[in-house]
């Protein structure tokens, strides 16, 4: 897997905010001012049927089906690992190069048992082995360690329970007790939202702050794990037509030198190398004459100048409302606030819904089956989040170790059966010992045209990051150049390693438990010209299939001018066939899982030794 980003990896920047399942709350976290944020502890999310909503769509989020908390992590250069995912207490392994912390988000909410919760959360963190802890939540309990002594019908020690757990785990408390409520209403003030961590973050305390002027009844909290901002950029090369000839005339001019040393490459080893070497070239032309693409900042279309005004006019008027001591002016106030409240949540709620219709009206018209259908379909692929990946029983404790079992598991290597029947002995030994006299000619420069031809454009690029366009215009410029190269592997009969090497994309499968492997799907992106050589070569093996007639009459997969559709009218056939002869129809259906993952190598090179395949596609 691609392990290759550039990053600052000096800071994440945190906000901690109870949105007291307010939906004007909820969508003003993507454009919050103080912005824009790494990670999201929210408590008392909006949610649409138990799920939350509002959120981005390239955001990563963590949250049970009808949860009080959640975590929403907005940078992709953080990598992140699903811990625990209860209704009141999410928790995920969030790391970079540098730092890697267990972050939790927790909401205890008023009527419940405190004490059964931070039971809850003290056996979670027991259970783990990361040094570095951070939690933050709103746990509707008060102690003076994290606000003044309140006097009113609560225990003055109600707090107790959270500090015995603080103290059990050494960790620390980063709240100022002297700074504004947490938790703001006409009726009371109070210091309820905590952030607690590891002695060894104690370097970023100073950083915690009350933020006021949110839309919801709590303020909300902010502080940062360092001064810089991570960021991450995978550089793509904008792909600019005149500067797409400048590198195909640049690479065109040593074209001859590139020639000469292809033809002194005799072995595998020696046409690794030149790969190896071709490929650096290529990148390096690239890197004088194209620019990298720009990122955009992502912006939400419908937020503007007059909601911006009239949301600070409404926070404006809710500190005046709360500051107010003369009960007739704190009336006024109060109905001054919440007429200006309620024109601003209106407006809000009438720009975006405008904003999403014109979007779906838009798109839809240039593709039905786009954005809109996809989230209606459920469709929509979210950033990947990593369960807690169990080996031999016990949980992995890092990304990487996670990632390499789940690699085990959805490739299996046939080096790992230990024990080998007879029959695939026999056909091991077949295959080790194949040898034909046959040789497939040379590849042409029309069928390398072709293949390039036959390729998807606007697809992810592979480890060398050389997008279709520059080696099609490196082709149209030196047509010698790729067909020598794809020639010679043909000569010495060997697929060049470095494009064997893909970089590995993981999705996750809705609905599956992500502590199981097999709960994501697999998506290896190769080099281009990578893929070009395996259309020319499986081109030839269906050739030498057709013209030998070897193929079975009744697959329908993977053939020209079949599918699952002819498939399913052959079957309709046979059993309307079998009707009218007033005979029965049995039919089993097999699905076999995995089944091209799973497949033996072993197995294919000796359908292919069965079949006469030329030595040097073989």
């Amino acid at each position: 897997m691609d392990q290759t980003r550039n990053r600052v990896v000096n800071g994440w920047r945190f906000l901690q905010a109870n949105l007291g399942r307010s939906r004007p709350a909820t969508g003003e976290i993507p454009t919050f001012r103080t912005g824009p944020h790494d990670i999201i502890l929210l408590q008392e999310p909006y949610t649409v049927n138990g799920s939350l909503a509002g959120t981005k769509l390239g955001w990563r989020a963590i949250h049970a089906q009808g949860g009080k908390a959640a975590i929403l992590v907005s940078n992709q250069a953080l990598d992140v690992i699903e811990l625990v995912k209860t209704v009141n207490i999410v928790g995920v392994q969030i790391s970079d190069r540098t730092l890697s912390v267990a972050v939790f988000s927790i909401y205890f909410p008023p009527s419940s048992n405190k004490t059964e919760l931070v039971a809850q959360l003290s056996a979670t963190l027991t259970g783990l082995r990361s040094s570095c802890v951070l939690i933050g939540g709103d746990i509707n309990m008060r102690h003076q360690l994290w606000g003044p002594k309140v006097s009113d019908h609560r225990s003055s020690d109600e707090g107790l329970p959270f500090v015995d757990f603080v103290t059990k785990h050494g960790l620390s408390i980063w709240n100022d007790p002297n700074s504004d409520p947490t938790f703001h209403t006409t009726r009371v003030q109070t210091w309820i939202d905590v952030t607690v961590a590891s002695a060894a973050l104690d370097f970023a305390a100073h950083t915690w702050q009350v933020t006021t002027r949110t839309l919801s009844d709590h303020n909300y909290l902010e502080y940062n794990l360092g001064e810089q901002d991570v960021t991450e950029r995978v550089p793509r090369f904008n792909l600019n037509r005149f500067r797409l000839n400048k590198v195909a005339r640049k690479i065109a001019g040593i074209e001859p030198t590139l020639l000469d040393q292809l033809q002194r490459s005799e072995s595998p080893e020696d046409l690794d190398r030149f790969v190896l070497a071709l490929t650096a070239t290529i990148q390096e032309v690239c890197a004088t004459y194209l620019k990298f693409t720009k990122p955009r900042p992502k912006t939400v279309p419908w937020w503007d100048a007059e909601l911006e005004t009239l949301r600070n006019k409404t926070c404006a008027l809710k500190r005046r409302f709360h500051r107010a001591l003369d009960p007739t002016v704190k009336a006024s106030k109060k109905a001054e606030f919440r007429i200006c409240r309620a024109k601003f949540r209106r407006m809000l709620s009438i720009k975006r819904d405008k904003s999403w219709s014109e979007f779906c009206r838009e798109v839809s018209s240039l593709n039905e089956y786009a954005l809109p259908y996809k989230i209606c379909a459920n469709k929509v692929r979210r950033p990947l989040v990593i369960g807690s990946i169990q080996v031999g029983g016990r949980p992995c404790t890092s990304l990487r170790q996670s990632i390499e079992q789940i690699v085990r598991v959805l490739f299996p290597s046939d080096d790992e059966v230990l024990t080998e029947s007879r029959e695939q002995q026999a056909r091991r030994l077949f295959v080790e010992s194949y040898d034909s006299t046959n040789r497939d000619p040379h590849f042409t420069k029309t069928e390398v045209w072709s293949a390039l031809k036959q390729s998807k454009r606007r697809k992810a690029p592979g480890l060398d990051r050389l997008q279709y366009e520059v080696i099609v215009a490196i082709n149209n410029k030196s047509p010698r150049l790729l067909v020598s190269l794809f020639n010679r592997c043909l000569d010495i009969g060997h697929f060049p390693r470095p494009w064997k090497c893909a970089k590995l994309v993981l999705l996750n499968k809705p609905g599956k438990d992500t502590s199981d492997p097999r709960a994501y799907r697999p998506i290896c992106l190769l080099s281009t010209m990578s893929k070009v050589l395996d259309k020319l070569v499986s081109q030839r093996i269906l050739y030498h299939y057709h013209s030998n007639n070897l193929l079975n009459p009744l697959q329908h997969g993977f053939r020209t001018g079949k599918s699952c559709e002819t498939a399913g009218f052959e079957l309709r056939e046979v059993v309307l066939e079998k009707v009218r002869q007033n005979q029965g129809v049995c039919m089993i259906s097999l699905d076999v899982a995995g089944a091209f993952d799973n497949v033996s190598w072993m197995s294919i090179l000796y359908q292919l030794g069965e079949a006469a395949c030329p030595l040097n596609i073989f």
